[in-house]
């Protein structure tokens, strides 16, 4: 009795000593891959998994600044311009985010610097700067639908600054959240 108690012991410690924990906290979720496959999402606690089959990805939820600096552009004009903005952004689809993206924020530069290429080079630089708030809204509209493409939400979107090549000048604004 004594012997099959001592080796049902040593069955269930070597079981748990097989087993990992990864612990998730409030600000990320877990997504769990069996074998390379998605299994689940997995919300705030401490998860048990076997690492020799599985595998748990841990992705920070919280909102994620951004800042792009003296980004130059041709404007319709053609002359050279730049701009810079502050944006936030935050997954939304967590199970997109992490299986379209390498690295999210990364992968959301390159589309935020698609976007203003896209955007700005299709007007002169001084109606950009003249027309602040319109054009802050137009970016975040088509930002925020590239970002979606990749499971990101866009938080908040801010021109700091405006370059104007015709006078060289600079301009601040308040933004838009």
């Amino acid at each position: 009795m004594v012997g099959m108690l001592v080796a049902i012991i040593v069955l269930v410690v070597r079981l748990n000593t097989k087993r990992g924990q990864q612990t998730i906290l409030d600000y990320q979720c877990g997504i769990r891959f069996e074998s390379g496959k998605f299994q689940e999402l997995l919300g705030p606690g401490c998860h048990r998994f076997h690492p020799s089959k599985e595998q748990i990805t841990l992705v920070d939820l919280r909102n994620q600044p951004i800042i792009v600096e003296r980004f130059l552009y041709p404007d319709s004009a053609g002359e050279t311009a730049w701009i810079s903005i502050s944006v936030g952004i935050q997954i939304a689809d967590v199970h997109l985010a992490i299986t379209q993206c390498n690295d999210h924020v990364s992968e959301a530069v390159v589309k935020i610097r698609s976007v203003l290429r896209e955007r700005l080079s299709a007007k002169r630089a001084i109606e950009t700067r003249r027309n602040r708030r319109d054009c802050e809204q137009e970016i975040k509209t088509q930002m925020a639908g590239e970002l979606a493409k990749i499971g990101l939400a866009l938080t908040s979107l801010e021109i700091t600054e405006v370059s104007c090549p015709v006078m060289g000048s600079l301009s601040g604004s308040a933004g838009v959240h």
